[in-house]
Order: C-alpha cells, then sequence, then structure tokens
C-alpha cells in the first residue's frame, strides 16, 4: 500500500498513518498538509523516515494541486480540513467552504488522474447530524439521519460528503466518507488549527498535572460517544483493505453514550484517578449539558461498518488504558511535581 494522507499532520489523520505504517512493513505513506510537520510529527514518525514523506499543499487550491507529481499511490484518505473555533464563523466563513467542498472536489478531481488509486477514505464529522430534531431517535444516531447542521462547520462537512459521493460518481473514483463521534487518544495536543481538545484529553491533563479539573456538578450526567485515534485508524484501514464496500457512509463510534461520570470511572479502572473540582459554569473547564442525547451529541450506529468489513472498538475502558500508556511515553504535560 502506498498511502496519501491529506491534513496528515493533524491529530486523527497522524494516528490513522501512523497505524498503517505500523501493522505493514511493506507499506508506505506521503503526508499532504498545508502546515510544515513540526519537532512532535517529525518525531512520531521518525522510525518510518523511509517509508514517509511530507509534501506541503493547500487542498483549496486546485493549481498547486495538479502541480504536484506523487506516483503509485493506491490508496487516499482524505481528512484536511477547517474544524470550528471560537469567532471562527464571523472571521471567515468562507474558508469552511472553500477548505471542506471545494478541497474535497479538488482532491478527488487530482487523484482521478491517478490511474493507480483504489480508494478514497473521506474524513466527515457526527456534526452533520446536528440540532436534534423531532425525528432524531433516542436509540443510536444511524448514517440515515436525519441532519440538521447548524454552523458551517457542519454544513461544510455534510457538503463534503454530497460532493464526494457525486465526484466519485463523475470522476469514477471509489469514495466513501466517515463520520466520527468525539475522538481523543495518542497524538492529540491543542495546535494553531486544533483549539478544542477533547474531554478525555482534559481528564489525562488534570490526573498528569494533579490539578483539579473544573467541572459543573450536571456535568457528570452529560457526556458523549468517545472513541480511541487508535480505534478510528484500525476503522479506516479496515475500509481501505475491504475490497468490496456496499454503502457510502460509515459511521465510526464506540456506539455507546458514555457519561462524564462513567469515563472517570473508567480512569480509576486503570488507576487513574482524576482530580475533580465543582464549580459554577462560569467557572468551569467542563460544563456539560445532561439533557443533549440525541442528533450529534448521541451514540452513533455502528452496526453497518461491523457488519461489512468486521472492525468493532475496544471496550473504553482499554481505550483509555492504552491512551494513558502513551502518554506515560509522550509527556506532552507537565508532571505534577512541574505543575505545583
Amino acid at each position: 500500500m502506498r498511502l496519501l494522507v491529506t491534513g496528515g499532520c493533524g491529530f486523527v489523520m497522524s494516528s490513522v498513518t501512523l497505524r498503517v505504517l505500523s501493522t505493514d512493513a511493506s507499506a508506505s505513506a506521503i503526508i499532504l498538509d498545508l502546515r510544515e510537520p513540526d519537532d512532535f510529527i517529525r518525531a512520531a514518525f521518525s522510525p518510518y523516515e523511509d517509508r514517509v514523506a511530507f509534501v506541503s499543499a493547500d487542498v483549496s487550491e486546485r493549481t498547486t494541486l495538479d502541480a504536484l507529481t506523487l506516483d503509485a499511490v493506491t490508496d487516499v484518505v482524505h481528512g484536511a480540513s477547517v474544524t470550528s473555533f471560537p469567532d471562527a464563523e464571523i472571521k471567515s466563513p468562507e474558508r469552511f467552504i472553500d477548505v471542506n467542498v471545494i478541497g474535497t472536489m479538488n482532491v478527488l478531481r487530482w487523484v482521478s488522474t491517478m490511474a493507480s488509486i483504489r480508494r478514497v477514505v473521506n474524513v466527515s464529522s457526527g456534526a452533520v447530524y446536528g440540532d436534534p430534531t423531532p425525528a432524531s431517535p433516542e436509540t443510536p444516531q444511524p448514517e440515515e439521519g436525519p441532519f440538521n447542521p447548524p454552523e458551517f462547520y457542519a454544513i461544510s462537512k455534510y457538503a463534503s460528503e454530497r460532493a464526494a459521493h457525486r465526484c466519485g460518481q463523475l470522476f469514477e473514483v471509489d469514495v466513501r466518507s466517515v463520520r466520527l463521534s468525539d475522538v481523543f487518544g495518542p497524538m492529540e495536543r491543542p495546535t494553531s488549527v486544533r483549539q478544542k481538545t477533547s474531554l478525555p484529553y482534559k481528564l489525562a491533563e488534570a490526573e498528569t498535572t494533579q490539578q483539579p479539573l473544573r467541572m459543573t456538578s450536571e456535568s457528570a450526567d452529560g457526556g458523549g460517544d468517545f472513541i480511541s485515534s487508535d480505534d478510528v485508524a484500525t476503522a479506516v484501514a479496515a475500509l481501505l483493505r475491504k475490497t468490496s464496500l456496499t454503502h457510502d457512509v460509515y459511521n465510526v463510534a464506540h456506539g455507546t453514550f458514555t457519561t462524564c461520570a462513567e469515563l472517570l470511572a473508567a480512569f480509576a479502572a486503570t488507576g487513574h484517578r482524576v482530580p475533580v473540582k465543582l464549580v459554577d459554569s462560569n467557572a468551569a473547564d467542563v460544563s456539560l449539558d445532561p439533557h443533549n442525547r440525541r442528533a450529534r451529541w448521541n451514540a452513533y450506529a455502528t452496526a453497518r461498518i461491523a457488519e461489512e468489513t468486521g472492525w468493532h472498538p475496544r471496550p473504553l475502558v482499554e481505550q483509555v488504558a492504552s491512551y494513558m500508556e502513551w502518554l506515560s511515553s509522550h509527556p506532552i504535560f507537565p508532571s505534577a511535581a512541574d505543575a505545583a
């Protein structure tokens, strides 16, 4: 396999690439990203430096992509995107469309010129399910919807799925989309393009530094569908390797709604007790609405990918344990002594 990953310097996409390289000694990868790889990324890929190449390009600029010559690429994971952050919609709303929609079309048109391509996996988000509607189920959210994306990020991700599907038809590219739930785990860290970190990241930081996580009392019953980046990586790899697929879109999730209290218990079960301080919402690091349990905040149904590929996520405690083990050898947080 010669894998091309767009947005490959990011949290989830770097995890996917590392998974492929670490489990397939014959695989190589090209990481295409607008950003140059920083020291953290270079260190992560140093064991595979003879099988990985970094290319700087903006997927929203078609001429830049067309000028690139990448030989013998067999598979593509398209993860380059603009995510949401405070005031993003006010400051540059057009960037969501330029990158997430036009960029997806540019990538698919570009890869259609590569005869060696077998499949493209387009990385989307459960944000497309949006705010609950009267038709939103209380049982795990299926891929069929309904859809009610409220903000530009969610709107652009839903549009990118439809654009990917249509471009696949027009350009004869085998393209499938995956909708990710709340991802945490190895390679997550705040960057210039990822300012909002996951709840498990916040818990891990509090446990490592022993600085209490400030949260509201009602947050204990709030939560989401949490999935490790390692498990996302195995799901994407399973979709790449499956010869024949039936559907255009697949949820990739744990498939279970986990409350903050249950997540804290999962950390404790691995020997990591997270210090917590209950505060008012205006002083909280974590403030979850326990009533948010449908649509984008629901658990996501995973039967479709399980039936077609045999992929299943690991138990959540196992995911947390492997994340904390990774953190022990990748000290991205200050130690409790340093933080004191």
